[in-house]
């Protein structure tokens, strides 16, 4: 009967015993302003219904702290750009979830995100 070997202390593993760290995800930290507790409410909807869609739509997370907002996700950057529309849009007009996916404006970019396509 044979037994197993023993490994050295200090010696490097076998690679089989390594494994490949994942790919950090992309990440996204960006500021809105001006300043304006209002229209962030409006943004982000009541408890936070409007963040939630779109972490949903989009497949990414989103963590809010005052004007601060850190996106996460593959889809990062088109989340980033589709809150900063939005945020424009607060200074006119009341956000829900409906205008978020259906707008003429955003279709074209949100259609196949709306459909689940």
């Amino acid at each position: 009967m044979r037994t197993p070997m023993r490994r050295r202390r200090g010696s490097p593993r076998p690679a089989a015993d390594t494994v490949a760290a994942p790919a950090p995800e992309p990440r996204r930290e960006f500021e809105l302003g001006p300043s304006d507790n209002t229209r962030l409410a409006n943004l982000c909807g009541p408890l936070d219904e409007n963040l939630r869609l779109l972490e949903t739509r989009l497949d990414v997370r989103i963590h809010r702290r005052g004007d601060t907002f850190r996106v996460s996700g593959a889809q990062a950057l088109h989340a980033e750009n589709l809150l900063r529309e939005l945020f424009a849009l607060t200074q006119s007009e009341d956000i829900t979830p409906e205008p978020t996916w259906r707008s003429p404006a955003r279709s074209r970019r949100c259609r196949p995100i709306a459909c689940g396509a």
